[in-house]
C-alpha cells in the first residue's frame, strides 16, 4: 500500500496508509491540516464535474456556515482585528467602488495579473469608479466580474480585488497597502483563489454558477461518459481524491508558481479555490471538496488541538506564534524565493505583507528581508541550487529596486534551508522526547549599518538576540519581564558546546532551558531567553530597504587565497546542488577553510576521487570577515560542514577531531565593482579556521557592500 511520511527533523516520524502521493517535508509545515483533512482512500477515483452543470453556491453556503458555527474566531476575524484593512471594495450590488468601513466585511481576491489589460484603480479613473454601475458599464476582467457575481450569489456585498482597490500610481498610499496585504487577506471574510487560470482575462470557473446536482452516482454503463465517468447532468459524483486536487493546486498551477499569490494564500485564513474544473474549501481546521459524500465537521477545541497555540487564532492563515519563530520564517523564504515574478523590481513588494506580520513578533523587523534581530547570522544565508542574480530586463545591473547580493531577496533560486534555519538556535526542538544540544554558535564580531544610498546616513543594525544571549545565558535571576529559568546552569550553559559524538540527546534534568509567560504552549522551551514583542494594534510600518551595508571588519586580501572545487557531489541524487569548494594559501598549499560556491557540482569536470587537486577556481580572491562561530561534529550536519568530508582537512589538522570543538570564523569573498567608489557586491560565503584567520588577516577594513 503506498504511504505518505514526513522527516523527524521537523515534526515526530508518522506514516499514513492512506493516498498515493508523498507529501514534501518542507510542505509539512505550511500545510499542517493536509496530513489529516487531504488523505482520503483513493478507491481508484478521478472524477471531475464535467459539461455545464454550475457551481453548487448553496454547497459553498453550508461550508462558510458549519465554518462560521463551528470554528469561531479561530478562522475568520474576530470584531477587534482591524489592522492595516483595505482603502476601497468594491461593491458587487451597486457595481461601483466604495470607502471601506472598519465594520464591512468583504471578501477578498486571489489571481494572476497575467497579460491582459483591463481597467484599473488610478487618480484618473477614481472618481469614474465611484459612480454606481461603472463597473458594469466598463466590465473588468472576466475573473475579477465572476469573482463579483460569486460574491452576490453567497449574498455578500463587497469584494475586494488589488488592481481595482488600491491606487496604483499613488506612491505613498500603495506602498502602505502592500506593507497591509497580508492583513487584508487575514482580515477578509473569505478568500477566492482563482487558480483555474493564467490570465485575468479567463474565467473564475468555466462551469459557472447555481447549477447542483441533484441525485446520488450511477456508475452503469448507460450513465457514463465517454471516458467511463458517472454523467454529470443528473447524477452526483463519489469522494474525490483530494489529496490528487490538493496536490495539484500546489505544484501545478500557474498561481501557485507566483510570487504574489505566496503571501496571499498564507495570510488567508480561509480560501475558496478554484481549479482544475473544481472548488475545494480550505481553513485553519477543514478541507473539503463539492464531490464529497460527507463533511467532517471540527469544533473550536478540536480546530486548537491542530495548530501549536491557541494564542495564535486571531493572526492570519500563518498561525504565526507569539514569539519569533525563525524556523516558519525560513521555510517561507525557502518557497517564496522559487515564485515567479514578472518584474524583478517587486520582489519585496510581494513579500512585504509578510514581512509586516513577522515584524509584529521579531524585534527590530526586518532590513531588505533580513531579520534585524540575528543580522549577522541571518548573513551567513547560502545557495542549495545555484541561484540568478535579480535584474530588471532591460533595466540597468545597479537598479535600486532590486534588492542588494547580500540579502538571499536579492537572488532568485533555491537557498539551503538548514542553513538558514540555523541562524536561530535560541528554540529547544524535541526529538521525540528530549532535546538536542544546539549545534552551532555564531558570535557578532562585527557592527554593521545600512543606509539607502552610499554616502548616505547611515544606521546601526541592532542584533538584540546576540545580546540577550550573552546577557542571560546561565541566569535564574533579573531575567527580562516573563521569562523564566529551569535547570542547572553549572551542568549546561545555553550555546555552549560539551563532547557528545554524534549528535548524542541529553537528559533535559540536566540542562538550563527557559520559557515565557505569554506563550501558551507550555511546552515550548528555549536556549535562552529572546526580545518578545508586544502585540500593537496599530498597523506595522514598511519593512527598510536599503541597499548599502557598512562595516569596519577584518580582511584577508592580496594573499594568494585561492577557491579550489572538489566535485564531492558526483554519483548522488542531488549532483546538481552548488559545488563544494576549499579555500587554501595558494604559495604554501595549506588549506585554510571551506565556502560554498553558486555553481553546480555537476557542470565541474574532472575526478570522483576528492583526494584529487581539484579545480582552482579563483585565484586571490579577497575575504572578509563576518562573525565568528563554533560547531562540534554532528553527523546530521555534514550537509552543512563538508570540511569532515574532505580527508585532507583532517589529515593536515586543518579542523579538530570530531570530539573536539571547530572554531572558525564566518566569511564573505567579495568582489568590488568596477568604478563602484570601492563598493563590492556579495561572490559567496564561507568559514576558514580561527587560527587561520588570526595569522593572515589584517583589521580596519572599512567595507560598503551592495
Amino acid at each position: 500500500m503506498p504511504y505518505i511520511t514526513f522527516s523527524e527533523n521537523f515534526y515526530p516520524h508518522r506514516t499514513l496508509q492512506k493516498g498515493r502521493l508523498v507529501i514534501k517535508p518542507e510542505l509539512r509545515l505550511l500545510y499542517p491540516y493536509h496530513i489529516e483533512k487531504l488523505i482520503y482512500p483513493d478507491d481508484d477515483q478521478d472524477e471531475h464535474p464535467r459539461g455545464n452543470v454550475g457551481v453548487n453556491v448553496d454547497k459553498i453556503k453550508e461550508w462558510l456556515k458549519q465554518c462560521d458555527n463551528m470554528h469561531g474566531y479561530h478562522c475568520c476575524r474576530s470584531p477587534g482585528d482591524h489592522t492595516g484593512g483595505p482603502s476601497f471594495l468594491i461593491d458587487v450590488k451597486r457595481k461601483c467602488l466604495v470607502r471601506a468601513e472598519r465594520y464591512h466585511d468583504y471578501l477578498a481576491l486571489s489571481y494572476v495579473w497575467g497579460e491582459a489589460s483591463c481597467v484599473s484603480l488610478s487618480s484618473d479613473t477614481k472618481d469614474r469608479l465611484s459612480i454606481e454601475g461603472s463597473l458594469e458599464r466598463g466590465k473588468p476582467a472576466k475573473t475579477i466580474w465572476q469573482a463579483m457575481e460569486l460574491v452576490a450569489l453567497l449574498g455578500q456585498t463587497y469584494l475586494w480585488v488589488d488592481r481595482l482597490c488600491i491606487v496604483q500610481d499613488d506612491g505613498p498610499t500603495k506602498k502602505t497597502q502592500i506593507a497591509s496585504m497580508a492583513n487584508i487577506y487575514a482580515n477578509s471574510y473569505l478568500t477566492i483563489v482563482a487558480a483555474e487560470s493564467d490570465d485575468v482575462s479567463k474565467p473564475l470557473c468555466p462551469r459557472g454558477f447555481g447549477k447542483t446536482w441533484s441525485t446520488q452516482p450511477t456508475t452503469s454503463g448507460n450513465d457514463s461518459d465517454h471516458d467511463g465517468r458517472p454523467s454529470p447532468t443528473t447524477t452526483s459524483p463519489r469522494s474525490c481524491v483530494m489529496h490528487d486536487l490538493s496536490f495539484d493546486l500546489v505544484t501545478s498551477s500557474t498561481w501557485s508558481t507566483r510570487g504574489w499569490t505566496f503571501q496571499e494564500y498564507h495570510s488567508s485564513r480561509r480560501k475558496l479555490i478554484f481549479h482544475r474544473n473544481t472548488v475545494t474549501w480550505e481553513c485553519h481546521c477543514e478541507a473539503w471538496n463539492e464531490m464529497e459524500d460527507h463533511q467532517s465537521i471540527a469544533t473550536t477545541r478540536q480546530c486548537q488541538a491542530i495548530h501549536r497555540s491557541p494564542s495564535s487564532m486571531n493572526s492570519t492563515g500563518l498561525n504565526l506564534s507569539s514569539w519569533p519563530d525563525f524556523h516558519l520564517f525560513a521555510r517561507l523564504v525557502c518557497h517564496f524565493n522559487v515564485r515567479h515574478l514578472t518584474y524583478q523590481s517587486d520582489t519585496l513588494d510581494a513579500i512585504e505583507g509578510l514581512l509586516s506580520v513577522f515584524s509584529t513578533v521579531f524585534e527590530g523587523g526586518f532590513i531588505s528581508g533580513l531579520p534585524q534581530m540575528i543580522f549577522d547570522a541571518a548573513l551567513l544565508w547560502q545557495p542549495y541550487f545555484p541561484m540568478q542574480r535579480r535584474e530588471e530586463q532591460g533595466s540597468q545591473t545597479d537598479d535600486p529596486r532590486i534588492p542588494p547580493t547580500w540579502s538571499y531577496f536579492g537572488h532568485y533560486g533555491s537557498i539551503h534551508s538548514e542553513d538558514l534555519v540555523a541562524a536561530s538556535n535560541w528554540t529547544i526542538h524535541e526529538s521525540p522526547d528530549m532535546p538536542r544540544l544546539p549545534a552551532t554558535h555564531t558570535i557578532s564580531t562585527v557592527e554593521w549599518s545600512r543606509s539607502v544610498s552610499r554616502d548616505g546616513p547611515r544606521i546601526p543594525i541592532v542584533v538584540s538576540a546576540a545580546g540577550y544571549r550573552e546577557k542571560y545565558q546561565g541566569r535564574h535571576e533579573d531575567l527580562p519581564p516573563g521569562w523564566h529559568a529551569m535547570g542547572s546552569s553549572t551542568n549546561y550553559m545555553p550555546c555552549r558546546h560539551r563532547r557528545r559524538g554524534r549528535g548524542r540527546s541529553i537528559n533535559s534534568d540536566l540542562v538550563q532551558y527557559f520559557w515565557h509567560d505569554s506563550i501558551d504552549d507550555a511546552a515550548q522551551r528555549f536556549w535562552y531567553p529572546v526580545p518578545i514583542r508586544r502585540p500593537s494594534s496599530s498597523p506595522p510600518d514598511p519593512s527598510p530597504r536599503p541597499r548599502f551595508l557598512h562595516g569596519n571588519t577584518r580582511v584577508i586580501a592580496g594573499m594568494g587565497v585561492q577557491i579550489v572545487m572538489f566535485n564531492l557531489q558526483q554519483g548522488k541524487e542531488d549532483h546538481r546542488r552548488c559545488a563544494d569548494a576549499f579555500l587554501r594559501i595558494g604559495q604554501t598549499g595549506k588549506w585554510i577553510g571551506y565556502i560554498r560556491l553558486n555553481q553546480s557540482a555537476d557542470s565541474m569536470p574532472g575526478s570522483t576521487e576528492p583526494e584529487t587537486d581539484g579545480l582552482v577556481f579563483e585565484e586571490n580572491c579577497t575575504l572578509i570577515e563576518l562573525s565568528r562561530g563554533s560547531t562540534t561534529y554532528d553527523e546530521r550536519l555534514l550537509d552543512r560542514y563538508a570540511e569532515y568530508l574532505y580527508p585532507e582537512m583532517a589529515r593536515e589538522k586543518v579542523i579538530p577531531p570530531m570530539d573536539q570543538v571547530y572554531e572558525f570564523v564566518n566569511v564573505m569573498w567579495i568582489e568590488t565593482l568596477p568604478d563602484g567608489g570601492g563598493v563590492a557586491t556579495r561572490k559567496a560565503v564561507g568559514r576558514v579556521t580561527k587560527a587561520a584567520w588570526v595569522r593572515l588577516s589584517r583589521g580596519d577594513f572599512d567595507v560598503s557592500i551592495c
